[in-house]
């Protein structure tokens, strides 16, 4: 049964984080920035990291998206292609280079596993649209699936799937699952007020919602195995620019930006603090992706 954390209101409010001002905490520094360098890409975005620094994500090509995958040393792969496929998003990958993501084809929207050889459609049953969005090393999965309009969250572990869902919500999206079985995702609620983030832990107690300061847009979008949470928060303030943040519940937040960027977003964090994530720039001419480090004190 789910067990909610009712009432619980995470707030990453900076002005109660001075009160603890001088312990020190985590710093972030930026690796890497690159785009896809194999086709002449208009945006790259970066999704998830394994320990070996390996990132999966996709890039915009025209009217296309495809996905890629980063090794460690920089170097690129070829994009998974199949014949008929449309478009295709790389969203997790695991320690035995698993990635799983979701594609279009003429049928729909379906979810898929790519072990490096083998390609492997996943449908949750009945539905009209599937995204799988993490996966950890014992394939556990997480993702979306929607029916009726209605777009609902699940997560599959030990081959038993489990509906994620959180109250008062109108749509779920996991996101990410460690290998103790934490999920992370955010949630909707309505279009005035926004997008929150929640936790939900390996008994299935779901703390929500998750938001950053001044803010009505908190995307959390994975975790690893030590409970450090990579998200992104929207900044009312700060004519609506988003910032990467590294969350550690309940109340240790590192936020920081690309220099000289409009936007950053931090999308996945692996067991030895490497960060990737994308950014906007700018001068507007488009998405990039980043790597960075988080170094505790």
């Amino acid at each position: 049964m789910l067990k909610v954390a009712l009432s619980l209101l995470v707030v990453l409010n900076f002005l109660a984080l001075e009160a603890g001002a001088q312990l020190p905490r985590p710093a972030v520094t930026i690796l890497d920035t690159f785009d896809y360098p194999l086709l002449p890409s208009i945006g790259t975005q970066c999704s998830g990291i394994n320990n070996a620094g390996d990132v999966v994500g996709f890039f915009y090509y025209y009217n296309l998206t495809f996905d890629f995958e980063r090794e460690a040393d920089g170097t690129f792969r070829q994009p998974i292609t199949a014949p008929g496929r449309l478009n295709t998003i790389a969203k997790g990958i695991n320690n035995s280079s698993d990635v799983c993501g979701w594609f279009n084809d003429t049928t729909g929207q379906h979810g898929f596993f790519f072990n490096g050889r083998h390609f492997h459609p996943y449908d949750f049953p009945g539905a009209v649209l599937t995204n799988v969005n993490g996966i950890n090393d014992a394939g556990d999965f997480v993702g979306t699936y929607t029916v009726n309009g209605v777009v609902a969250g699940f997560a599959s572990i030990g081959g038993e799937r489990v509906l994620i869902s959180v109250p008062s919500a109108i749509a779920v999206v996991p996101t990410g699952i460690n290998n103790q079985g934490e999920i992370v995702g955010f949630f909707l609620t309505n279009r005035e007020v926004g997008a929150f983030g929640f936790y939900r832990d390996p008994l299935g107690n779901v703390t929500f919602p998750i938001s950053g300061p001044r803010s009505s847009f908190t995307l959390l979008s994975g975790i690893n195995d030590q409970g450090d949470i990579a998200g992104q928060w929207e900044d009312k303030a700060i004519d609506y620019n988003c910032h990467g943040m590294i969350l550690h519940l309940p109340h240790r937040i590192v936020t920081f930006d690309i220099p000289g960027s409009y936007s950053t977003a931090a999308t996945g964090i692996n067991n030895s603090g490497q960060i990737c994530g994308y950014f906007l720039d700018s001068v507007g001419s488009g998405k990039h992706g980043f790597t960075a480090q988080m170094t505790e004190p």
